[in-house]
């Protein structure tokens, strides 16, 4: 796909050459156009042309498997980095919301010991704070392993030459 846009540029930036670039001053202000504007319309020499055009040329001498295996190449790797990154972003996510779930139900007991007006209700509520400690400690961190292997894959991609 990008190969047959890289043919098109080349083709437009040719013929975009080849058709001139016309200036025109009419009322005093200055307009280019492809058409020329009337008889005293200047053909100005466009210098920038010449580098897309053996841009373009280089790339059509390659022999078109080895631009495509090269484009390939490129689009999987990028398509690759973009999934690992969601995925990574998922388990982040994934991992926040643990803690945050966490945190709530340790502060909610935390709160109501505080605010117990009897010494059991305290020790209650203080042992309900620890178990949700508790109850979050193993997936939270096995949440924790799932990022770092999400990051440890986004780095191996990231760092692949030849993909």
């Amino acid at each position: 796909m990008i190969r047959q846009w890289v043919v098109v540029a080349a083709l437009l930036a040719g013929s975009a050459a080849q058709a001139g670039i016309y200036k025109c001053v009419v009322d005093g202000k200055t307009t280019f156009s492809q058409h020329p504007c009337g008889e005293a319309a200047e053909v100005v020499d466009v210098k920038d042309s010449a580098p897309v055009a053996a841009g373009a040329n280089a790339l059509a001498t390659q022999p078109s498997s080895i631009q495509a295996q090269h484009l390939d190449a490129g689009v999987n790797k990028y398509v690759d980095q973009r999934k690992a990154r969601r995925h990574l972003d998922e388990k982040i996510k994934n991992l926040a919301a643990l803690k945050a779930e966490r945190d709530y139900k340790v502060r909610y007991y935390k709160t109501a010991s505080n605010t117990s007006e009897y010494a059991s209700q305290a020790a209650f509520f203080q042992a309900k704070a620890n178990e949700a400690r508790l109850e979050y400690d193993k997936p939270i961190e096995r949440a924790e392993d799932a990022v770092e292997e999400a990051r440890r894959r986004l780095d191996e991609i990231n760092q692949m030459e030849n993909y």
